[in-house]
């Protein structure tokens, strides 16, 4: 098929537009034309594509000092999409049009899932009417509908297709460079989805290209494996950093144990629902369970999986039946499912992957129905349907279930009545004899296709919007944010909230973020607090906020004896900029104490302890005695009257000069007696230190770093590296040489056919 030339692909262009902006336009319409929708989108989707719109526009290096207590870039953002086209495009805009782009963004997204996998499609079917079906099927699935909290998953599932597409070029035509670039996209965006698609990869090229040549099989295996380690490796710029960041995060640790070979009880109505129902809010269910963030749901609109039903009951088992039926088994095992990300969590966060071998199924069907059981397929999805309500209304007054299992009855019966009528609907248009017309049934088809489309997608969006803040609260706090500025470097704001803190200037002490840097996780341990995605709250613990350097608080009214640093406005509001008595970020200590003697404190006695001593791991406790004497009485932390104190006398032996810089910070320190100098900023492989010109070992003090220094003046200068970065973009140098060697022997071997 030459895409160039078929009309059809224009039509599936305009379709996914109008039916996209159908499903967004009216959100936007409402708010004036921003976009939000609620939690981790407002706090962290809108916030982060802020700050990497401000980040790259300032040049302001790989160490970004405003996320949480400092991250480097790569780790804080490549899982949110640093490396994707999308986020690209918005960088042509200024950073305070980001909450305005977000609802275009969302429709251009949809629209590049549709002409991607219509491009895909196209090839199973004889019209390409139908695989225009497939592409609407495909791009508003209720995998999309379930995600829209997470903005970034959607430039997956619009960029997932080309790998498919250039694989089968590969094997079909023997042209590697379309295959090389897709694998290299798709690793640049998202690298925990690239390491699903991969695995979905080698599940798809034994179904579709198994034959009994195995040596041919073999041969064309390697040759994908060649290519797709190419398209690895040009994206390694990104990938390798990526990788070795979250080696220490704790949600790479494995999932295995007996209970994970299989699902049961609520687990198995979680996945049929899913399939059955159209994508719910997460964090909002009608039933089964009150919230899931599994992202469980491959509904096709309007058809279900009644075609594919359909598909796979015919006589003949092809490979796509039998990829479909594996694809089934997996999900029902939580092992199998976690195989997809490397054992981790059993997300169900590649069933966009499974969604697309729906379509395929389903617009083949559409393609052929008189060669099809039809009417079967619809049946088997009706009695499903009803069993999966039946079960659960006889759950429900089961004496034996705590609690309900219909939770939301009014959006329970919405989704029914969705499903029914869409079934309802595929009936009507593809169980006719003939008499409507081919033209007149693909119409139909393409009007209430597009109609359903729009409908999930809408209702999935207003669950989400139900609870969520108000636009004109959320935009008051955006455009704050964008205010907030830098009064001195050696001093954070004591804030945790994404939207003031990654708007502007500002530079909190936590964050909302699954990435932040693993140096914060350990510093978080010394005081009990196991982080999920959010900060433990500084505030909690007495003089942790101090020694964080928190001096600046945003309020409405200035406290009595206070006076304001600075007076913003933010829609008609006045807010004030006050200052907290707090430690610098970098200060000198003469005594030190280990991990293991802190964590005997009780908690809310941490925070001053490390006020007063240098906390550092029992292995360097051996070299630190060399500089700092052991506080061996901890008596007096019983008094909180001597924290003011405490950090009175850490001002007073503060670092002097400090400056951050693009590629790290560097101050001055004078030491009468020698100590340690601790720097409230998160140790990391990354960082080295130059003291007089000469490099000097960074001491892991809880997460933080400090220096060992002797009686002296000290010029101090840290810089910072992301481990990986360089020898990525070695690698990919390397392989972007490869891809052009490939698209010459490719153009030569084309002049070459032209000419004979």
């Amino acid at each position: 098929m030459n895409t160039a030339k078929d009309k059809n692909i224009y039509m599936c262009m305009l379709l996914c537009f109008l039916t996209g902006l159908a499903s967004f336009g009216v959100c936007m319409y409402q708010d004036k034309g921003v976009f939000t929708v609620c939690a981790d989108f407002n706090a962290q989707q809108i916030p982060f594509l802020t700050s990497l719109n401000s980040h790259f526009k300032n040049f302001s290096g790989t160490w970004c000092w405003n996320v949480d207590l400092g991250t480097q870039l790569v780790g804080a953002y490549s899982f949110y999409n640093l490396g994707s086209p999308f986020v690209w495009i918005t960088f042509l805009f200024p950073k305070a049009a980001v909450p305005f782009l977000m609802g275009w963004m969302y429709i251009l997204k949809y629209m590049a899932a549709g002409v991607t996998s219509y491009v895909y499609l196209r090839r199973f079917v004889r019209c390409g009417q139908y695989a225009v079906l497939g592409a609407l099927l495909y791009a508003f699935s209720g995998f999309q509908s379930t995600n829209l909290l997470f903005f970034h998953f959607h430039d997956v599932v619009a960029l997932f297709p080309l790998m498919l597409i250039g694989l089968e070029k590969l094997i079909s035509e023997r042209k590697c460079a379309l295959f090389i670039f897709a694998v290299f996209i798709n690793c640049m965006t998202n690298y925990f989805f690239f390491i699903g698609e991969v695995v979905f990869l080698v599940l798809y090229y034994v179904f579709r290209f198994w034959r009994n040549d195995f040596i041919s099989f073999l041969r064309d295996g390697l040759k994908c494996l060649a290519c797709g380690i190419v398209g690895t490796g040009m994206a390694a710029v990104l990938f390798l950093p990526s990788v070795l960041y979250i080696m220490g995060n704790s949600r790479t640790e494995p999932f295995f144990g007996l209970r994970t070979l299989f699902y049961y009880g609520g687990h198995v109505l979680l996945a049929a629902k899913g399939f059955l129902f159209p994508g719910e809010s997460m964090g909002n269910q009608s039933c089964v369970v009150p919230e899931h963030w599994y992202s469980v749901s491959c509904y096709l609109p309007m058809t279900g999986g009644a075609l594919a039903f359909a598909y796979m009951l015919r006589k003949k088992r092809d490979w796509l039946t039998k990829l479909l039926l594996v694809l089934w088994i997996i999900s029902c095992s939580p092992a199998m499912n976690s195989a997809f990300y490397m054992f981790t969590e059993p997300y169900k966060r590649w069933w966009f992957m499974f969604a697309l071998m729906l379509a395929a199924a389903t617009i083949t069907v559409l393609d052929d129905r008189e060669n099809y059981p039809v009417k079967a397929g619809i049946g088997v999805n009706v009695v499903l349907l009803f069993a999966f309500c039946a079960a659960l209304f006889f759950l429900d007054h089961c004496s034996w279930i705590d609690g309900k299992v219909i939770l939301r009855n009014d959006i329970f019966l919405y989704n029914f009545g969705i499903a029914l009528a869409g079934l309802l609907a595929t009936w009507f248009w593809c169980t006719g004899k003939g008499s409507l017309g081919r033209r007149r049934v693909f119409g139909g088809l393409l009007v209430c296709v597009s109609v359903f489309c729009s409908a999930t997608t809408m209702f999935a969006l207003s669950l989400y919007r139900q609870n969520a803040e108000g636009v004109n609260e959320y935009m008051t706090r955006y455009r704050l944010g964008l205010q907030l500025k830098e009064y001195d470097g050696q001093y954070r704001y004591n804030l945790n909230d994404n939207v003031l803190t990654l708007t502007g200037g500002a530079v909190g002490i936590g964050s909302f973020n699954s990435t932040i840097s693993n140096s914060v996780n350990d510093f978080d341990l010394l005081f009990d607090f196991e982080r999920q995605n959010s900060s433990m709250d500084p505030n909690s613990v007495p003089g942790l906020k101090e020694l964080l350097a928190a001096r600046y608080r945003i309020v409405r009214e200035v406290p009595q004896g206070q006076e304001a640093v600075d007076t913003l406005k933010s829609d008609d509001l006045t807010f004030y900029v006050t200052e907290d008595l707090v430690c610098p970020i970098g200060f000198s200590q003469s005594s030190y104490i280990t991990e293991e003697e802190l964590k005997q404190l009780p908690v809310n006695k941490r925070g001053i302890a490390m006020l007063d001593n240098l906390v550092v791991s029992n292995r360097d406790e051996m070299s630190v005695a060399d500089f700092l004497k052991h506080n061996d009485n901890l008596s007096y932390m019983d008094d909180y009257s001597e924290l003011p104190v405490l950090v009175r006398r850490n001002q007073e032996h503060r670092v002097t000069a400090f400056a951050r810089g693009q590629a790290g910070f560097d101050c001055r320190a004078s030491l009468d007696d020698g100590g340690g100098v601790f720097f409230s900023v998160p140790y990391d492989e990354g960082w080295t230190a130059v003291v007089n010109g000469n490099g000097e070992e960074i001491v892991n003090s809880g997460g933080m770093m400090a220096l060992l220094l002797g009686p002296g003046e000290y010029d101090i200068s840290f810089q910072y590296k992301v481990p990986g970065l360089r020898a990525g973009m070695v690698i990919s140098f390397i392989c972007f040489n490869i891809l052009w060697l490939v698209l010459w022997f490719e153009h030569r071997e084309k002049s070459v056919r032209e000419v004979y």
